[in-house]
């Protein structure tokens, strides 16, 4: 009998448990650190000052920049992004597009708003394409998937810009600033942020929260679209006040500092517990999640760790989603109250290991190929506006 497991009846927690870690160096072609990195295509992508590099095993890197250019004294990619397969990236003056998972790129004509501009951010949502920029000067977007451009100008933009509810938020040198008419004009919130002028350090959003860590200020959260905000305080776990990236994955939220810690959150940032064995001093400026380990990048290098991974059950009312049928065979059928709009679909094995990932857009219901697939359990991960949902099926 065909069965239906609506989400209201079983979600899957992925709960990781990294105390106390043993971290591996990772030999990159990388010659003065990691800034940014991606996954796509069963690979992991890492921009440096020397080039962009892909690599499957994290052992063996291959140069993936055929069509970019370097400006001399400048790093030749400072960030990646990939939406549905489409990978973005860019640095001094240059922003970049490809269509064949980093193999060749072509420049997105007058996504720079000059020559002297700094790439640090790129966005990426459809056709929708948002572009920040160093130096002063502001965000660029495209409608129409990189053809034409609008500007606005905003205070140096420092690396992360985040969607939630029609919103564009934007994470700038002068604080944080809010566009809910797709980046034509942007408002700076208050409601709790210190008043100013200094870096602020990251921005990412986590099932519905906003989290904003200030430099030497503290880390911030919203749960309400950034009209109000709370301090966590070091009572929750989290010592150190020098933030500089998030990542969100697998239920947990990643932190690194400038001074080289790296913590990790399980329930949106409240409480916070250290990762040791890597506080070396480097600071970590990004990170990924790549066949069951976590991989932190820095100034000095690349790092990883095996991700310890174990799965708890939760009955929880959260009737979203339905995935049918499960067990399944061929295919999976996806099915939401919302149309998808930027929704992300990942299958992972109960390890942490990733063998699926697709954009889901434009309609309620969206099927999924799991052929390819090996016999057994797996983990689907479906993320829709900032709510990320997991539940476990059987691939027979």
């Amino acid at each position: 009998m065909k069965k239906n497991y609506i989400l209201m009846v079983l979600l899957i927690t992925i709960i990781i448990k990294l105390n106390a870690q043993v971290w591996t160096t990772v030999t990159t072609p990388s010659t003065t650190g990691i800034e940014d990195m991606a996954v796509a295509n069963n690979k992991l992508y890492i921009a440096a000052s020397n080039g962009v590099y892909s690599s499957t095993d994290g052992v063996t890197w291959t140069g993936t920049y055929t069509g970019m250019t370097v400006t001399a004294g400048y790093t030749f990619s400072s960030c990646i992004y990939n939406y549905n397969n489409i990978m973005y990236s860019g640095a001094m003056g240059k922003s970049y597009k490809s269509v064949d998972f980093g193999a060749n790129w072509t420049i997105m004509t007058d996504a720079s708003p000059s020559a002297s501009a700094y790439n640090t951010s790129t966005y990426a949502n459809g056709d929708t394409i948002y572009t920040g920029w160093g130096s002063s000067t502001g965000i660029k977007t495209s409608i129409d998937g990189g053809l034409s451009w609008t500007f606005k100008a905003l205070p140096v933009i420092d690396k992360d810009i985040v969607t939630f509810n029609g919103a564009v938020y934007v994470k700038t040198q002068s604080g944080v600033f809010k566009s809910i008419d797709n980046a034509t004009n942007f408002t700076q919130l208050a409601g709790g942020l210190p008043t100013f002028s200094g870096v602020v350090g990251a921005l990412t959003l986590s099932n519905g929260v906003l989290l904003c860590a200030i430099y030497t200020y503290g880390l911030y959260v919203s749960s309400d679209e950034g009209t109000t905000w709370t301090q966590i305080s070091t009572a929750s776990g989290l010592t150190s006040n020098n933030v500089g990236s998030f990542h969100v994955e697998g239920g947990s939220v990643y932190l690194g500092c400038s001074t080289g810690e790296i913590f990790q959150s399980l329930n949106n940032g409240t409480t916070w517990t250290e990762i040791t064995g890597i506080n070396n001093g480097s600071p970590k400026k990004c990170f990924a999640i790549f066949n069951g380990e976590l991989y932190a990048g820095g100034t000095y290098g690349l790092y990883k760790t095996t991700l310890g991974t174990s799965i708890n059950e939760n009955v929880q009312a959260i009737d979203v989603f339905s995935i049918s049928p499960n067990p399944a065979n061929n295919d999976v059928t996806i099915t939401s109250q919302e149309i998808f709009n930027n929704a992300t679909f990942k299958i992972y094995s109960v390890t942490g290991k990733l063998f699926i990932e697709k954009r889901l857009d434009g309609s309620k219901q969206q099927t999924i190929s799991v052929t390819n697939l090996s016999n057994g359990i797996y983990v689907v991960e479906i993320n829709q506006n900032g709510i990320t949902l997991r539940q476990k099926i059987i691939k027979n």
